[in-house]
């Protein structure tokens, strides 16, 4: 029963194609964001949503390859790899971070800018509305 796990467990590791697959997906994935941080840094007003759809691509990818293998397994053969894409996420959270809320502040002064403007009455609510601008 021992061997027979040993031999589980073995052809998961010695699966040259599946690991081979799952270093692939981790190397894209890092290359993605790390493109998406240069753009972030560039301060080019680009669209996210294509960063978006790829990475949510990916990480799907991803979920399917590490299927063949255990937690503890994918860490001891594919340590290097996934401190990679460790970092690269975590510096991209950062990034995303600053840029959200450099985005908020724009909307923040755009929209005190609308509620100054406001006051000639043209677009103030009747009395009986219950509608509140935020």
């Amino acid at each position: 029963m021992i061997n027979q796990r040993q031999t589980v467990a073995n052809s998961w590791v010695s699966s040259p194609n599946s690991i081979a697959q799952l270093r692939d997906v981790i190397a894209r994935l890092v290359s993605l964001v790390s493109d998406e941080n240069k753009m972030l840094d560039s301060r080019r007003d680009q669209s996210l949503d294509q960063f978006i759809q790829k990475k949510s691509q990916l990480l799907l990818e991803l979920m399917r390859a590490q299927k063949h293998f255990q937690p503890e397994l994918m860490k001891d053969h594919l340590k290097g790899d996934l401190a990679k894409l460790q970092r690269a996420l975590a510096e991209n959270g950062r990034k995303l971070a600053i840029h959200y809320a450099a985005a908020k502040e724009v909307t923040d002064v755009i929209l005190g800018v609308l509620r100054e403007n406001e006051s000639d009455g043209t677009y103030l609510c009747s009395p009986n509305s219950q509608k509140s601008y935020q």
